[in-house]
């Protein structure tokens, strides 16, 4: 007697007589106790031996069977997980890449930015916007540079390790200097939350990251990294939380965070129709500025001093450029 079928739950019973061999099967349906129950005493124990070395059989074939499962559907789980957590393991893994490696990412960005654009990296301009960021990241854990582009496009932005770099044209856009004060708070506050790191762990993938966090990069593979930020548009949380945290930081500075929604809205109402570059990537204008307004009015009541600086001045050392 021996277990038989594929999935081992039927008992095969064989005998020879004579020249010949005989067999037949019992299902699981209840026959197998009525055929012990009938058996002839002679091979009662043999049959009842042979019947508990099928149930091994049969569980050794289940364990088969759910260890086969596991291993083909665990990759899948493994990606499910991965998806579905993503933002939390990007966020994770974003805060374990030493300052130095970032630092390394913004000096390629740099570099390619030098290649292709303008810098102006004295005057009044450059002045004004290095007051102000040094006012914006006191005490921060990054060396941060700063730098204008001679570029008429409304734009700005700013790469891990803390180099930012602001167009000529948004400078000549803001009716203020806490215009401009608003977008640089806006960019630090990526820098500072690591957006960019984040949002290379989605794009560039998990083990270019994990050799980022060890500290085990080549210099082709940072630029590599450099060029994808290129290309790199921050997820509306990301944006939402680079709002939230600029006018947190506006605030901590002395510097009125009225200055960052003025400016936004001033951009929505861009009369060609069409928003300015700060605005290509960035969330619904209407729901952000609403969303900012709603956050100045939970903060204290005070009235800020106006940023010490010459604004027509600083606008007009880049109109004789």
């Amino acid at each position: 007697m021996e277990a038989a079928g594929f999935n081992f739950r039927q008992d095969r019973l064989s005998w020879t007589e004579g020249e010949h061999e005989y067999a037949f099967f019992l299902d699981e349906d209840g026959s197998h106790a009525a055929f012990l129950e009938q058996a002839p005493p002679s091979i009662r124990a043999a049959l009842v031996s042979a019947r508990g070395r099928r149930n091994v059989t049969e569980r050794r074939f289940r364990a088969a069977v759910g260890i086969y499962a596991l291993i083909t559907t665990l990759p899948l789980l493994l990606l499910l997980a991965f998806v579905l957590n993503v933002g939390i393991l990007a966020e994770w893994l974003a805060d374990r890449i030493p300052v130095e490696q970032e630092a390394r990412i913004g000096q390629m960005v740099l570099a390619q930015t030098r290649a292709r654009t303008r810098l102006i990296e004295r005057g009044p301009a450059l002045d004004a916007v290095k007051l102000i960021g040094e006012r914006l990241t006191a005490g921060s854990r990054y060396r941060y540079q700063w730098f204008v582009a001679q570029d008429s496009e409304v734009n700005a932005f700013a790469a891990p390790g803390g180099v930012v770099v602001v167009n000529a044209g948004l400078i000549a856009k803001a009716a203020r200097p806490e215009e401009l004060a608003g977008v640089l708070a806006h960019e630090v506050s990526h820098v500072e939350r690591r957006h960019s790191m984040q949002g290379l762990v989605k794009k560039a993938g998990l083990s270019l990251l994990l050799s980022l966090a060890l500290g085990d990069f080549g210099g082709s593979s940072i630029a590599g990294l450099a060029s994808t930020l290129t290309e790199l548009k921050f997820s509306r949380d990301a944006e939402a939380e680079a709002d939230s945290e600029g006018v947190k930081r506006l605030a901590s500075a002395g510097i009125d965070p009225k200055g960052m929604s003025d400016f936004f809205a001033k951009l929505a109402k861009d009369e060609n129709g069409k928003g300015p570059a700060l605005l290509a990537t960035h969330p619904a204008p209407a729901e952000r500025m609403a969303r900012i307004q709603r956050q100045i009015t939970t903060l204290p009541a005070t009235t800020p001093a106006p940023l010490p600086l010459d604004w027509r001045g600083v606008q007009a050392s880049l109109e004789s450029r």
